[in-house]
């Protein structure tokens, strides 16, 4: 991989980070891009938020089949993989296993439920 890439590589990341750190704002002060290696070791290209593995690609035509097996295969059991995925001069998004889908799905309408119910509603 030649420097150009590398470098936008570390842009998105960083755009993540800052996005998480918007609309996350009690994990903002540990909310950073991953230490990437050379040795193989795995960490995500985002950490700091509890529960979740988070890796970027960003590129002419990145392959999101392959950032989610790719991060499916470094994410610990009990992880939720989210892939962000932005096409150059394009908006980012998302890709994640239906498991992970299905499990936020059903913590954002507990969520709601809880909060209805603190309500009185």
């Amino acid at each position: 991989m030649g420097k150009m890439q590398r470098e936008k590589g570390k842009r998105g990341e960083r755009e993540m980070a800052d996005e998480l750190k918007q609309w996350l704002p009690q994990f903002a002060d540990k909310i950073k891009r991953g230490l990437q290696s050379r040795d193989g070791a795995e960490v995500a290209d985002v950490e700091g938020v509890p529960g979740f593995w988070f890796e970027n690609k960003q590129g002419a035509k990145p392959n999101p089949r392959a950032a989610l097996k790719q991060a499916q295969a470094a994410a610990a059991m009990d992880q939720i993989v989210a892939v962000r995925i932005r096409d150059d001069r394009q908006e980012p998004f998302f890709v994640l296993p239906a498991d992970d889908f299905y499990t936020m799905l059903e913590a954002w309408f507990d969520h709601q439920e809880l909060t209805r119910l603190r309500r009185g509603l």
